[in-house]
This record gives structure tokens, C-alpha cells and sequence, in this order.
């Protein structure tokens, strides 16, 4: 990869970037606090670093039988967001075994023991450094694993957390109690997970198993050994990062949609404004970049994200002025509306501490009128695993890895398409 097509866009050192204000900015991995710190805690500070971004999910694979297959593909984080989107910026490393039937915990021991052996070369040059030519020039670097790019089950699995949001603890990355998962207060913090934390109960004689496993359900984990443990500079129940694609447009939006449609069809000649809204949708005239679905929202458990993307362009004219009260009908535009306006911020390409502030204001004032208008009306209540992670580990992600451009699956899963499927 190093001496690949996009070998000379790599930065293997911490870069410093600002603004024209002269404002720190947040924008490829390199620019962030990961790369910031690693670079602070290897023993050479001449070395490069080498960051490697892993993405796995299960995918049925047609041309062999239909068979399901878990694989995992890896890209460099010393590579810039714009180039690592990129198909030709990406690997398939290898396939994790599926077994047919398994139970939970044989699934997740199968899938730690393979990420173990997949990852098991990395250890040994922790402390003494790799040597790679790069361009015909032998150069040292200390490779290690950045961060992991997934959808919410990959990372329950990568964390070996319960994945149900009725756990005690519904999130991979803090216990926030699952009395909280819909909470929009943004004073609330919550104790994050760490491996050091969790490694004590494995390491505690003590514990008979029964005993282990109790404590460990406590937690919401499974009594798995996590194979992520022993790598360093990573730790795994923050570095699964959220995916824009999964928590946004295949997630949160498509919950407002739904809401939004089922509260339309109470009101009454709800099928004559069901037609209005479709009719408003097929009359927008089509232009570069915005192709709408010919039969409008009626098939959308079918569609994809980049149908979902186009809809959130032009939805908050199609609904408005279709629900009878006025107070609720300027509402649900407003909440599009909000939801809009933090959306392009989070597309952004770099982030100041400005920026940071912005994005999280908007992101509140969306979900303050989201939860207001169907708290009561969601059958959870709202606990939803995916507006947690948006409110309260989306910017943290940002400081830590970059713009959230760099954190989508989507040319991942174009790959299953193209190479795998």
C-alpha cells in the first residue's frame, strides 16, 4: 500500500494543521489527538508511524454458494480522508471462520481467537520497530492499530458487549445505564470503558467462573479474552468509531421518516396526503447528484443510503404543511431543518474547537425537538443505541481520529460488491 498508486500522500509523522485563523484543526487522522500521542510514547522519535484502520462485517458472498463469509479489510490512517475513500486505498486481509449454529459466547471466541491470529505479527515489533522500504528507501516505523470502522454489531462484537438495548449497560464504549440511553442532557457524562479495568477480573484468582461471569454481566460483557487487548495504543471500547452512514443515514433518519410517516397516517385522509407527499417527491425535477425514488416513499424499507441522503435533501418541503396542527407541523419541518444543519457541519472536511461547540449545539437542538415530538410515540421510549453514540461519542471521535468523512463504511461495503460479493 505504501508503494502503491497513493503511497506519496502517506504522513507518518503528528501534522499540526490550522485554520486561516490560526485555529488547531481537526481534519485527517495525522492532524489528531491519536496520532498526537502515539507519536509521544514510542521510544525513537525519528520512527514514522504507521496507523492501521480495520473494517470487518458479514456479507453473503454469491459466487460461492451463497455462503455467509466475515471479512476484514485494512487501510492506513496516514492516509488523507479524500484518499483512503478510495477503493485502491484498501486491502482485504482475511476471512473469520463462521460457525454454523454457534451459541453467542462460541461465536465471539471464534471471532476473538481469529482477530488473535490475524493480528498476532503486530506484537512483536511493539518494542523494536519495523523496517520498510518505502519508494526504494528503507525507512523505521512502529506500526500499530488505530482505529476500527464497523456498524454497531461489529463493534458489540469487537467488544464482546451485550448488543441488546435492554442490557444494563447498552453501550461498547461507556456505561451510560440503559435508563439513560435516550437522555438528551447534555451535562450528563458517563465512565467510559477500559481494557485495564476489565483485564482486573480476568486476572483475579479469586473469581471461580460462575463468580466471573456474574461480575462481568454486571458490565454487560461476555466472559471472552479480548484478542485487542494486548496491542498498544489501542483501546478498544473507544476506537470502534461511529459510522456516519449506519448512526445517521440508515439510522436516526430513517427513525424520523418512519415517525413521521406513521404520524401522518393518523390524521385524517391520511391516504390523500400520503398521495400529496409522494406527488411532491416525483414533480421535483431531477439534477445532478439527486435521484429520487420514481415511486417515492412507499418502498423505502428497500432503499439505500445514498436513496436516504437524497430524501434528506428534499423532505422537509414535501411533509410541510400535510399535518393538520400547526404547532406539531412546524415542529417536525424545524427538527428536519435542524437535523440538516448539523448534518452538513458533520460532513465537514476539518473541525476547529469552534466548529466542535457548533456541531454539538445543533446536534442537541434536533435532538431536543426529536425527543419531544416522539418520545412518547417510539415503543423504546427512544433507546436508541444510535442516538447515544451521536450525542455524547461522536465528538470525542473527532478529537481523537479526525473528520468523520474518514470514519464511513460505505466504499467498504461497495468493495463487498465489487471484490467479495
Amino acid at each position: 500500500m505504501l508503494n502503491g498508486e497513493y503511497g506519496d500522500t502517506c504522513q507518518f509523522f503528528y501534522k499540526e494543521e490550522f485554520d486561516k485563523s490560526g485555529n488547531q484543526l481537526y481534519s485527517d487522522p495525522y492532524t489528531a489527538d491519536w496520532f498526537k500521542q502515539t507519536q509521544y510514547s514510542i521510544k525513537n522519535s525519528k520512527s514514522g508511524i504507521i496507523g492501521l484502520i480495520l473494517y470487518s462485517d458479514a456479507t453473503i458472498c454469491d459466487i460461492l454458494g451463497k455462503n455467509q463469509k466475515h471479512l476484514i479489510f485494512v487501510s492506513l490512517s496516514n492516509f488523507p480522508n479524500n484518499v483512503r475513500n478510495k477503493e485502491k486505498a484498501k486491502v482485504l486481509l482475511g476471512y473469520i471462520p463462521i460457525i454454523n449454529n454457534a451459541n453467542v459466547e462460541l461465536y465471539l471466541q471464534n471471532y476473538h481467537k481469529s482477530i488473535e491470529i490475524l493480528l498476532h505479527p503486530l506484537l512483536s515489533q511493539y518494542n523494536s520497530e519495523a523496517w520498510i522500504t518505502v519508494n526504494g528507501e528503507p525507512k523505521h516505523f512502529y506500526i500499530f492499530l488505530s482505529y476500527g470502522i464497523s456498524d454497531m454489531k461489529e463493534a458489540n462484537n469487537a467488544c464482546a458487549t451485550y448488543q441488546s438495548y435492554n442490557a444494563l449497560f447498552p453501550c461498547h464504549s461507556c456505561l451510560v445505564p440503559r435508563e439513560y440511553l435516550s437522555s438528551i442532557d447534555h451535562n450528563l457524562i458517563f465512565s467510559e470503558r477500559f481494557t485495564c479495568d476489565i483485564k482486573t477480573y480476568f486476572m483475579d484468582n479469586s473469581l471461580q467462573a460462575k463468580n466471573l461471569n456474574n461480575e462481568l454481566h454486571k458490565l454487560s460483557l461476555h466472559p471472552i479474552k479480548n484478542a485487542f487487548w494486548n496491542h498498544k495504543n489501542f483501546e478498544v471500547y473507544s476506537s470502534f468509531v461511529p459510522d456516519i452512514m449506519h448512526i445517521c443515514d440508515l439510522g436516526l433518519f430513517v427513525y424520523m421518516v418512519n415517525f413521521t410517516m406513521e404520524k401522518l397516517e393518523k390524521e385524517s385522509q391520511s391516504e390523500k396526503k400520503i398521495k400529496i407527499l409522494n406527488n411532491r417527491l416525483s414533480s421535483i425535477p431531477r439534477y445532478y447528484k439527486l435521484s429520487l425514488p420514481s415511486k417515492g416513499i412507499i418502498n423505502r424499507t428497500n432503499f439505500t443510503a445514498n436513496d436516504w441522503r437524497n430524501i434528506m435533501k428534499v423532505f422537509i418541503f414535501t411533509i410541510n404543511g400535510l399535518i393538520k396542527d400547526e404547532q406539531t407541523n412546524n415542529l417536525i419541518v424545524e427538527y428536519f431543518q435542524k437535523w440538516n444543519e448539523f448534518y452538513l457541519l458533520l460532513r465537514s472536511s476539518g473541525f476547529t474547537e469552534n466548529c466542535l461547540n457548533s456541531l454539538s449545539q445543533k446536534i442537541y437542538e434536533w435532538a431536543n425537538i426529536f425527543s419531544f415530538l416522539f418520545k412518547s410515540h417510539s415503543k423504546s421510549g427512544l433507546q436508541l443505541p444510535k442516538l447515544h453514540s451521536l450525542l455524547h461519542h461522536i465528538i470525542p471521535s473527532i478529537k481523537k481520529y479526525g473528520a468523520p468523512t474518514g470514519f464511513s463504511t460505505e466504499t467498504y461495503e461497495s468493495l463487498h460488491k465489487k471484490f467479495v460479493k
